[in-house]
């Protein structure tokens, strides 16, 4: 399921759509793994400003599909909120136990499976790998211990629609009524990422999204869609940043719902 079996080439005897390719291969194989997520994000309108930081540290079993899933957001003058999901599979079907910010535990079934697609980290991968054009190698850097090989590029606008909707983006927009989302994508530029490949394994171990252009080209468009009624508004997105760090592949941490969730 993973490393460089029956003497393949190194990295550095491939091109970078050879890697890539290698990489997809690797990972549509793996059925464990832990990931971070960590996500910085600011917004400005009118004068008012928002900055929001969120990490998410998860740990993915795909067959059965289960999750353990630790999130931690600073809101500013919000302040922190903190919570823990939990996804298990009981009598056949999809269950998540959520601890909230106060402490107090629900259990909820999973109607639609789909929305659960943001979590999956191995399909997430997939995606980027395979939308992300123009790939350059850009040096060897030390990824959990292990070099790792930078490769540098861009989602072309053309992909830009199926990225945002697997992040969730896309549906958020389209409930807000506010015009056709597929027009809005079409203006916006390419999307720059960085991956980072694991010599050894070919495991991608770490990906970097630079969304500030693109959400920020998408917030002025939204505010075009709205004509009128925006008249005299301003919006901007001054930082919108992605990393994804993944390790433990294959050998994620195991665990159990806490008694406390279940009574």
């Amino acid at each position: 399921a993973c490393g460089n079996e029956g003497g393949d080439a190194t990295t550095a005897e491939m091109t970078p759509a050879q890697v890539m390719e290698k990489s997809q291969e690797v990972m549509a194989e793996v059925k464990s793994l832990h990931y971070d997520m960590d996500m910085s994000f600011g917004m400005s309108m009118q004068e008012q400003s928002m900055n929001v930081e969120s990490n998410m540290s998860v740990d993915y079993i795909l067959d059965p599909m289960a999750m353990k899933m630790d999130m931690h957001m600073t809101l500013g003058e919000m302040g922190d909120q903190d919570m823990t999901t939990y996804l298990v599979t009981e009598d056949g079907a999809a269950v998540m136990y959520i601890k909230d910010q106060t402490g107090v535990w629900t259990k909820t079934p999973v109607g639609d499976m789909s929305t659960l697609d943001q979590y999956n980290a191995t399909a997430s991968m997939d995606l980027y790998l395979s939308s992300t054009e123009n790939f350059t190698e850009n040096g060897t850097e030390t990824i959990n211990g292990k070099e790792a090989v930078r490769y540098d590029g861009v989602i072309a606008k053309d992909d830009m629609e199926e990225v945002l909707e697997a992040s969730g983006m896309l549906d958020q927009l389209e409930q807000l009524n506010l015009g056709s989302s597929t027009a809005m994508i079409s203006e916006l530029g390419d999307l720059p990422v960085s991956v980072w490949i694991e010599k050894e394994t070919y495991y991608p171990v770490r990906y970097d999204m630079d969304m500030t252009s693109v959400m920020d080209g998408l917030m002025k468009a939204v505010l075009e869609s709205m004509g009128d009624q925006a008249e005299g508004l301003t919006m901007s997105v001054p930082e919108m940043t992605i990393t994804i760090t993944c390790s433990n592949i294959n050998s994620a941490t195991d665990f159990t719902i806490p008694d406390e969730a279940k009574n």
